[in-house]
C-alpha cells in the first residue's frame, strides 16, 4: 500500500523563480502575512488582478483641482416640505 498526497485534478507541477529587490521580497512577505496567506498565493492573486481588476473608486485626491458641486440640502428644495 503506497501512502502520500492525495492526487489533485490541476497538479501544480510548474516552478517559477523570480529576482525581487529587499525592499520587494519585504513587501511580498508582509502582505502575504497580513492576508495569512503563502507568498505564491499571494502571488498567484495578484495575477488575478491583473488579469480582472476591480472597478476602480475615485476619490478626491485622485483628481487633483477637482471641486465638487454644492449639494443642496433637504431644507433647499431636494425634497419637499409637507
Amino acid at each position: 500500500m503506497v501512502m502520500g498526497r492525495p492526487k489533485v485534478e490541476n497538479p501544480k507541477k510548474n516552478v517559477l523563480h523570480i529576482r525581487l529587490t529587499d525592499a520587494e521580497l519585504a513587501e511580498l512577505e508582509n502582505v502575504a502575512k497580513k492576508l495569512k496567506i503563502s507568498k505564491s498565493e499571494a502571488v498567484l492573486r495578484g495575477i488575478q488582478l491583473l488579469k480582472n481588476p476591480p472597478r476602480q473608486i475615485i476619490t478626491r485626491s485622485m483628481l487633483p483641482g477637482f471641486v465638487p458641486k454644492k449639494i443642496p440640502k433637504h431644507s433647499e428644495g431636494i425634497i419637499p416640505e409637507d
